[in-house]
């Protein structure tokens, strides 16, 4: 999903035809647009599922990449010696 609606960019801009081709450039513009960002910020914006794997160096913050977290599955803790929680 786009950051931006075809619909929403549309009622931004007021544009209000209902031209096939002329939405399609704007939706070819729109996904161009985020797909820029995300190379930019070097993250993906669409909600998606993630796995996340920390060395535990954080302290007691762990700073995740992916923002923001809509739902979280699981989170395990692995000790050196092996043992790990869940």
């Amino acid at each position: 999903m786009a950051i931006i609606t075809l619909a929403n960019f549309k009622a931004y801009r007021g544009i209000t035809s209902t031209d096939a081709a002329r939405d399609v450039m704007i939706q070819i513009l729109i996904d161009g647009a985020q797909a820029q960002a995300e190379r930019w910020c070097d993250r993906l914006f669409d909600s998606a599922t993630y796995t996340e794997k920390s060395d535990g160096s954080c302290s007691e913050i762990l700073v995740l990449r992916n923002t923001p977290i809509t739902s979280i599955t699981s989170v395990t803790l692995t000790r050196p010696d092996g043992y790990s929680a869940t």
